[in-house]
């Protein structure tokens, strides 16, 4: 007999969920979550759309498709590649096996593949896992960070783990918090770790190791390409100023 689906209860005198400083707060011990004793889980995301991406190629488009990644998952690829796209819509889902659910920060790399050379990132989102309610879809449209602009679709149901007793509100507060979670620039990572007092919503969570966690947000670590491009740019820039010095030297003795 197959068992039947478990799905988050509602609980009409809980307290409502509140959304303010980009965080989403529940009251302590109010909606427990359910995980199994070893601490895993199974996601089942849908891959709808993405809009308004950056155009990454000389045609004024992006080839774009979707890459996940996790402390459980080092990298794939779940999406099929859509040429000549700002707008790409994908429908397809996936189901995944998670190890730790209630630590782990979900990441969605959105790409532009390029037949020549390395695929550009056209932005990227992290999800915390620890917020989803159990059983029930959750549909959000994302935006993207690390380009200026971008937004992504998805739907994500924690099959077997996730909050119940939830908050009559909790779906609603849920989908607004992650809409109008703003997306960052790197620029502007420097600005946010410098204001301790306004931690942003993912402190305390484990990230796949191209990423890191700066003051509570999502940060990506520069590749090995762009750390070899910005040691190549400083090896000219200090090759043009001993030639300056040795072409001021010369005129000097002159």
């Amino acid at each position: 007999m197959m068992q039947a689906p478990m799905i988050a209860a509602t609980n009409p005198n809980c307290p409502i969920a509140i959304v303010a400083n980009h965080k989403l707060s529940l009251p302590p011990g109010a909606c427990p979550f359910v995980v199994n004793p070893n601490g895993n889980g199974k996601i089942r995301i849908r891959l709808i759309s993405a809009s308004n991406l950056i155009s990454a190629d000389a045609n004024g488009y992006s080839d774009p498709y979707i890459k996940v990644k996790s402390t459980s998952i080092d990298s794939m690829k779940v999406t099929k590649v859509i040429e000549k796209n700002l707008n790409p819509v994908w429908n397809e889902e996936v189901v995944l096996d998670i190890s730790s659910v209630g630590r782990e920060l979900f990441i969605f790399d959105v790409y532009d593949s390029d037949k020549v050379g390395n695929d550009d990132l056209l932005g990227f989102v992290g999800v915390d896992l620890s917020l989803l309610p159990l059983g029930i879809e959750v549909l959000t449209c994302e935006n993207l960070s690390f380009a200026k602009h971008g937004v992504l679709q998805i739907g994500i149901t924690a099959l077997d783990f996730g909050l119940t007793n939830i908050p009559p509100n909790y779906l609603h507060a849920y989908t607004e918090w992650r809409n109008t979670l703003p997306g960052h620039q790197r620029k502007e990572f420097k600005k946010l770790k410098k204001h301790k007092d306004s931690c942003g919503p993912y402190a305390n969570k484990v990230v796949h190791e191209d990423y890191k966690v700066t003051n509570g947000y999502l940060k990506r670590k520069k590749s090995k390409r762009e750390k070899t491009a910005k040691g190549f740019v400083k090896g000219l820039k200090i090759a043009g100023k001993v030639s300056l010095k040795v072409l001021d030297s010369a005129t000097e003795d002159d």
